[in-house]
Order: C-alpha cells, then structure tokens, then sequence
C-alpha cells in the first residue's frame, strides 16, 4: 500500500497552529573557512553566540597549542566539510584538536561536527581527551573519523575522545582506528554522561601500548556511571591492558539499587578478535577478563542480537561481569576463548561471573553485601568451537560462574552475611544453545570442571534449551556439559543434554548441590574413560554422577547432594545413566528419580549405580524400589516409583533457533544467517529435507520461514525462522529505521528498566514496561516537511511511572528527550518542531513510501477489551465539521487502539485492566496522539453500566487514568 505523507491529520494540525506553522525556518548563516574567515577559531569565536555552519575547505588544519576551543556555545551551531572536500583537523601528536565547555548548564545547545577527520590529537592533561573534550555539553559527529590519537592523562582517558560532567553526545557513521590511552579508554571515555553511538566502526584501538597503567580497562570504550546506546557498531582488534578488551562498564554503588548507575544497551553489533592483556611492561593485580566487554558493580548491559566472536581473555573470552547484572538476547557467541598469561587457571571461555566481597571501599569495608553477579541469556547461542581444536578454558568451557563465597563463609576479611540464594550467583537460560565448548581441566580429582558450564554456589534455569556435544576431557574433569557444585542450585526442564562426555558426569556432574531436572531428554552422552565402558564401575553416570560435597579441612563447607530428577528420558547413552556417590556418614546423597524412561544401556538392564550399596548396579524395578539406609541412621528413599525400561530407544528429539531470526546487517558482522540446534533419539531423523547423520548439532540456516525436524512421518519439534527488522528489544525504528526511539522507566518504589519495543506501523510503535500485554507508552514519528520542514513526534502514554523518552535522528545527529515525572498521568506529546531536518539528500524524502510491516485488521467500530468483557466506541469531529467513528485495532487482550483516518496512522489507545485485587474496580486508561473532538465511549456489557470520556477540540488529548470506572468486580 502507498500513501502520501500530506495526511488529513497533518491539515488538522496546520489550521490548528496557524498559518504560521507552515511558514519555511529562517536560513541560518554559512561562514566558510579560509574564504568569508581566516582561521577556524576565528569563525568558532564569531559564531559562537549566534550559531549557524561553519563550513571547511579542502585541506589540513592544525590545531593550536590548547586545540580548537569552543566555550559556553549559546545557538547551535555546526563544523563540517564542504561538499566533496576531505577536511583533516590534526594534533600534530602534540595537542588536543578540539574543547568544548559548557559551564552554562542552563543554556547547552547542540554543536554538530560533520564529515571531518580527527587525526594525531595528543593529551597529557585531566580530563582533556586526545583529540576531542566535550564537557557539559551537547555534541553530534556524523560521518567523522578519529584516528591515531592518544591520552596520557595521569588517571582520565579517552584516546580519542572525553566525554564528562553530564555531556550528551553522539555519534553518527563514524570510525575510530589506532586511537590509545594509557591509563582507559582506548578511543572514547564516557563519565558522567550519556552517549549513544550508531552505524560506526572501532578497531585497533588501545590500553595496553608500553607504559600502560597496570590496571588500563576498556580498549575502545571506557563507561563509568553512565548511560550509552551503541547501534549497528562493529569492534575489532580492541585491547585492554586489563579488563574490557573492547568495552569496559563499571558503576558506583549507590541508591537507589534498582536504578543501575551505569546502563548500556548494545544492539545489532558485533565483537570480532577483541582481546584482554597486558604488556610485558605492566602485570595487572589479577587476572585478565573481558576479551570483548567487562561489566562491574552497580552497572547493567543488555546485549541484543549481536555476535562476539573470537575474543579472548584469561577469564570470560568475550565477556565477564563482576556483581554486575547482563542480559543477552538473541546474539551468537562463537569461538572466544581463555588464553593463560599472568594466572595459573584460565575459566569461562566465553562469559565469566564472579561476585565474591572483599573488605574494601566498594563494600565501604565490609559494611554492605553487594549482590552477586547475574546473567540472562535467551535466544542465544554459546558456542566454543575453534579453528585450533584447542579447550576453550580450563574451567567452564564456555561460561563459568561463581557466587559469593567470601560472604557465604566469611573469608578474605569480610564476615559472613546473606542466606546461601542470597549469596548465589545467577544464570537463567531459555531458548539457548550451548554447544562445541570444552574445557580441558586441572587434572585435579573432584574439581567438576563443566565442558560447556560450570557453576559454584550459583542458582542456574534453563528452560527450552540445548547442550550439545561439549567435553570436559582431561582425567577427573566432571561434567561434559555441565559441573555444579559449592552449594549450587540446578533448575532445568524441557531442555536436552546430547553427545557431551566426560570421565564422570558425562552430560552433568553434581557435587554438594541440587538439582531440579525434568522432561529433558538425555542422549548420546559418554564417559571417556581408558577402557571405555565395559565395566559399570568405571561408567560414572553417562548422563548424571552425582557426589555430596567433601571438604575434610573445611567441615563447614561440606553440603548434600539433593534433588529430584523425573519426567526425563535417557537414550543411546554409552554407559549407565545414573552414578551416585554417597557415605555413611558426612555429607549424603538425597538425588531421587521419578518416572524416567530409560532405554538400552549397554549393561543389561542396569541404568544405576549407587557406590554405597551395589557398585553392580540396579535395574529400573530395583531404583523404583530402593531405599539407601545408612549405618549413621540417616536414610533416603530414591524414587517414589514410575520409572520405566524401555525395549528400545524412544523416539523424541527437540529443535531450536537461536537467534530465532535471521541477523540484520551489520558492519563487519555475518549478514542474514541464524542457528538451528537439534538433538534427537531414535533410528533416523531429517533436519527440513536434509537426512541428519548425527542425533545432535548445530547447523547455519538462511532461510525465514518454518523447519521441521521429523523422524519418518513423526514430528519431533518445529522452528519458524523470522527475518530481522530494525526494532529489537527496547530500540524502535520509525520512518524508514531513521529515528531509534528508547523509553525507561521508574516505578515510585524504584523499580527500573528499560520499555520494550513494538513497531506497529512505518511511523508508528508502543512500548510495553511490566508485561507485554500491557501497553504503556504509543508514540509515531511523522513526516512534516510540506507543512513546515519539521518531522514530528507525537506521543499517549497510559502510564503514570517515571518515564524519559528518547529520540535520535540517526540521519542527522539530534536529539529529543521527553521526560514525565513521577505520578503523573503521561502528558500527551504532540512536538511539531522535533526535527529539523527535511532536506533534499533526506533518505525520507520519498513522498509514496511503501508500508513495511504488515497492519493487523481492522475490527469495525467496537473495541472489545477484557475478556470481551467491555465494549468500546470512539467518535470524533474535526475543526471543518468532519464527523465519523474511529476504527478499531486490538492488541492484546486488555489493549487496543483506533485510526480516524488512515489505518496505519493512531490516533487513540485504550485499555481495560482489572483492578479487583487492589480496589474492586476495573480501571480505564487511555492516551491519545490527536487533537480533534473525541468522545470515547465504554460499556460493561455483563451490566450495561458506561463510562463516557471527551476531549475538546483543538486540544491535545489529555491522559484518562480512571481508576475506579466500573464498581463490577464479582
């Protein structure tokens, strides 16, 4: 469908503001440089009160002995190249190229820098970025480059750049290359502030050059207590001289704690050889970590759909958080890796948590138990293979976790604090590969050292996932995929474990932990032992071995081994399922096993081994039956029955996508392929039309659309492949993916995060905060350029939390931030000077745009919300005496919205939620993005009982919050 932008919603909006809205912007003046003004700072100076372009001529402009200085700007203003001219703006590699202040925080306007080229800045001075300061102010680079400056600024950074003191900065299509710092950030450090970075590229850039600080962090970005948006952004060949090979975040505790004092949102980026290490000259204090990103403390970062690949560290080869909290969705994590340099042990080959206090400044002394760290992975796949063939990691192939050991026995100077949950770390896994990872241990007895995880006193779900073929191979290393003990927690369900091995546990070892397994399937899993399996008791649990947690010198630390696993299935594993270790006395074995099925083992009908009692092994009748009694007088029944022997292996297998859509492009980045695991048992399978000759692994797809994985005419599991748009999680693409919109929000009880996105229309998307299906906050961005050379943001919340929302013109560089304060009915945005950018090289100028997402169908005049429960009508009249019926749209069952003109344009969302539990109400909320008369009408229909709610014309819509509209509760 083509429409033309001049809609009759824009007429309404042009007669409403006056003729002199459609009046064209007064043009701002161009001064050119040498031409119309000598020197550069001459002009800087000349225009520094009334704004307007500073235009450069071809050529190469030195910068002077302080650089380039802008002070206390009072008009926007802007510095760029002229058409078809390379402008090259050089530190000789002895000053700063550009400063720009702002101590007149009352009055920052927005200083655009475009088309130039930073080149050999240099800075020894605090808080003087090598070629570029921007403090306190507001800056935009689009289609610039920054190359081979350096800091070497005593404590601050950025090679490149110095963002501090509250700036706000972007950065459009831009590049930084062999840019360093000695003490942090590579390229660019971002105190204090905000910056969002879109379409650009970083590579080679350094904090680890000869003379670096011991602890040098972040090799392109250093973050500290601030907030950063980073888009369609390639990373290559960064290094730190400790942690944060690419990207280093770090926040300073403070309240209130559920509002992070450092937020990054990465989206559509890739990480591609990224690296953690020192030189030579200068040890760190600990290990290197973060071969792509560190994150620490009070900080979080969200990771959408993007890929890390082939970093590496000592620990955590892409990435690892300290107490941090990351999240990461639908991204690939391929081949990273831990390389040995100052440490002994290497662990994580891809993410490494830790989270253990000391008695130090960031706990004020042992004051404060800080929590320990988390990590949320869905859609994802983790996968640790590597051209060399070699281990991943010694510990957890590809991640490894630790929680709070200190504070969970008082060690290292802290005393004991906190519950064992409390002091766990986090790992929750739903709809995840994990696959090819290996570790190759310590050769130390009883380490559980996980081929793909591995856990100490860490809390782990996973739900829908798969664990494919991953080993931990050297002698006494526990856990094929996965090895979990110190108190740890296991909670995993509809999930599978396939061709993994190790010499115990060859899919999970569990040692002094508890486990909650169920439907899951295990197959093909082994033991790799010299002689094989020939022997039941060499065959230490081809899917589990279970062991209590010993510790004859620290009796404190001894823990149970415990948990149900039932509703599983156990096929074509090469060697006994199921090996338990316990004692008389000590720590015990209480693992039980409920309604299993179990196929042919190689033992005869043996599936169990229990070392207390029959190192022989037990029949599915006798583990059905068997009650281990201990000469302590302890004992423990271990199942309560229903599990069966099967005559064969069954035949069940599961698929996954991960990411569930095929990949966007990205610079650098692998464009338009996706992941499909598969694990399945039985004689023969077909991936699509392709017969599998493995019963697991993982294969490229780069096709949308459905795959099913089948085994003659049985379906086994299906997997509908979507191609990628521009909106992804809380980012929103409007208007031809021009303007990235993001919303968070704060509860009063300071509840914090960031609003999800969904795109409705080219022009038009919501946000949902708590649930999806409770939309908060619809905006549209419109194309005004006829009427008055604007774009247009409009915007209906049906909110009363803390809200800021952002808009970045990724054409442009501006900005525009709405902010509704707290306990307040969101007050309707209708901004039709939000944009000025309507000019002839606009990628929107297009007047017949084709519609790129599909409208969902119209519902006639009526609306029904809540279970059908509620009937709602709108009408409306314009200011020419047009009158009609908005047309419905539902979105999800409380929420829906109407068009008055054109279907893909909004003009009012409503929804109906049910407050019983709170007042014995139901609740109205409304928000509209109009300013004809409405009147909005909604009746109970169980008992005729309406509410009527009008806007007057010519009147932004102003927000219905009526939380006591219908007294119907049963």
């Amino acid at each position: 469908m083509y429409r033309s932008v001049f809609r009759p919603a824009l007429f309404l909006l042009l007669i409403l503001f006056g003729a002199e809205l459609a009046s064209q912007a007064q043009a701002q003046g161009i001064v050119r440089v040498p031409q119309d003004i000598p020197t550069l700072q001459q002009a800087l100076d000349q225009r520094r009160t009334v704004g307007g372009i500073i235009e450069l001529a071809q050529g190469t402009y030195a910068a002077p002995g302080n650089g380039f200085r802008l002070r206390n700007p009072q008009a926007e203003l802007t510095v760029r190249a002229a058409a078809g001219a390379t402008v090259v703006l050089d530190g000789g590699g002895s000053s700063i190229i550009f400063d720009l202040e702002v101590t007149n925080l009352s009055n920052r306007p927005r200083i655009f820098f475009q088309d130039l080229i930073f080149r050999n800045g240099f800075s020894d001075r605090e808080k003087k970025g090598g070629a570029v300061s921007v403090v306190a102010g507001r800056a935009s680079f689009v289609s610039c480059r920054f190359e081979d400056s350096r800091s070497e600024a005593p404590s601050t950074g950025g090679g490149a750049v110095l963002i501090f003191d509250d700036a706000d900065v972007v950065f459009i299509d831009s590049e930084f290359s062999g840019n360093s710092a000695q003490n942090r950030g590579g390229a660019v450090s971002v105190v204090f502030s905000t910056a969002e970075i879109h379409d650009s590229v970083f590579t080679g850039n350094r904090t680890n050059l000869a003379g670096h600080a011991n602890t040098a962090p972040g090799g392109a970005l250093y973050i500290l207590d601030s907030k950063v948006r980073v888009a369609t952004t390639h990373f290559e060949n960064n290094q730190a001289g400790w942690v944060g090979g690419a990207i280093y975040v770090f926040g300073d505790w403070r309240e209130p704690l559920a509002n992070p004092a450092a937020e990054v949102q990465i989206f559509d980026s890739n990480f591609v050889g990224n690296r953690a290490a020192n030189h030579p000259c200068c040890v760190p204090p600990g290990a290197t970590a973060g071969g792509a990103v560190h994150v620490e403390d009070h900080a979080t970062v969200r990771i959408y759909r993007s890929e890390l690949m082939g970093n590496r560290a000592e620990s955590g080869g892409a990435l690892d958080a300290y107490r941090a909290e990351v999240e990461i969705f639908d991204s690939v994590l391929e081949g990273n890796f831990t390389e040995p340099q100052n440490r002994p042990q290497t662990f994580g080959g891809a993410i490494f948590l830790a989270s253990s206090d000391f008695n130090d400044a960031s706990t004020q002394f042992g004051l404060f138990n800080r929590r320990p760290a988390s990590l949320r992975l869905d859609g994802s796949l983790v996968d640790g293979s590597l051209a060399s063939g070699e281990a991943a990691s010694q510990n957890g192939g590809c991640i490894a976790a630790v929680g709070d050991l200190n504070r969970r026995f008082g060690t290292t100077a802290v005393d004991p604090d906190g519950t064992v949950e409390e002091n766990r770390a986090r790992i929750t896994a739903r709809g995840t590969i994990f696959s090819n990872c290996e570790s190759e241990g310590l050769n130390q007895g009883g380490d559980g050292l996980g081929g793909a995880v591995n856990l100490r006193l860490t809390a782990f779900t996973a739900r829908d996932s798969l664990f494919l073929d991953s080993q931990c191979r050297t002698d006494n290393c526990g856990g094929g995929a996965m090895a979990a003990s110190n108190e740890s927690l296991v909670d995993i369900a509809g999930s599978s474990f396939a061709g993994n091995a190790a010499h115990r546990g060859g899919a999970i070892f569990l040692g002094g932990s508890t486990i909650q397994l169920r439907d899951t399937l295990f197959s093909d899993n082994r033991i790799l032992t010299p002689g094989g399996t020939s022997d039941i008791r060499d065959s230490r649990g081809a899917a589990l071995f279970a062991i209590p947690g010993f510790s004859p010198t620290l009796p404190e630390r001894e823990s149970d081994a415990d948990g149900v696993v039932q509703d599983c299935t156990f096929a074509n594993n090469q060697g006994v399922p199921l090996f338990d270790v316990d004692v008389d006395d000590g720590p015990h074995n209480n693992v039980r096993y409920n309604n299993n099925r179990f196929g042919p083992t190689g033992f005869g009908n043996k599936v169990y081994v229990n070392r207390l009692i029959r190192a022989s092994g037990e029949s599915v009748a006798e583990l059905n039956a068997l009650v281990v009694n201990r000469t302590d007088g302890t004992s423990v029944d271990k199942s309560s029955g229903g599990n069966q022997s099967l005559g064969s292996a069954p035949v069940e297998g599961q698929l996954v996508a991960a990411p569930p859509a095929l990949s966007p492009e990205v610079p650098g980045g692998t464009i338009g392929r996706t992941h499909l695991g598969f694990a399945w048992s039985g004689s023969n399978a077909r991936l699509g039309s392709q017969n599998l000759a493995q019963r697991s692994g993982v294969q490229a797809s780069t096709v949308a659309g459905r795959t099913e994985l089948r085994s003659g005419a049985t379906l086994l599991d299906a997997a509908t492949l979507a191609a990628a748009p521009c909106s992804v999680g809380p980012l929103l693409c409007l208007n031809q993916d021009r303007f990235k919109l993001g919303v968070d929000w704060q509860t009063p009880r300071n509840e914090f995060g960031p609003g999800l996105a969904v795109p409705l229309t080219n022009d038009t998307g919501y946000f949902f905060f708590f649930n999806e299906s409770n939309v908060e906050l619809v905006v549209k961005m419109l194309r005004g350029c006829g009427v008055n050379q604007h774009f247009w943001a409009f915007a209906g919340g049906l909110t009363n939390v803390k809200t800021q929302l952002r808009v970045v013109d990724s054409f442009s560089g501006r900005v525009q931030i709405y902010d509704n304060p707290q306990r307040t009915a969101f007050q309707p945005i209708q901004d039709t000077g939000a944009f000025r950018s309507c000019t002839a090289n606009d990628p929107t100028a297009l007047l017949a745009l084709a519609e790129l997402l599909p409208l969902p169908e119209p519902m006639g005049t009526s609306l029904t919300l809540n279970e059908d429960r509620f009937e709602v009508q709108v009408s409306f009249r314009t200011p020419q005496g047009q009158e009609g019926n908005g047309q419905a749209i539902k979105l999800t069952s409380d929420t829906g919205y109407f068009f008055f003109f054109e279907e893909d344009n909004v003009e009012l969302v409503v929804k109906v939620l049910r407050g019983c539990g709170v007042n014995n109400h139901y609740w109205v909320f409304a928000g509209g993005l109009t300013n004809v008369e409405v009147d909005l009408t909604i009746t109970d229909t169980q008992t005729g009982d309406t509410q009527t709610y009008s806007n007057p014309l010519r009147t932004p819509f102003q927000p219905i919050q009526d939380t006591e509209a219908f007294a119907t509760c049963p």
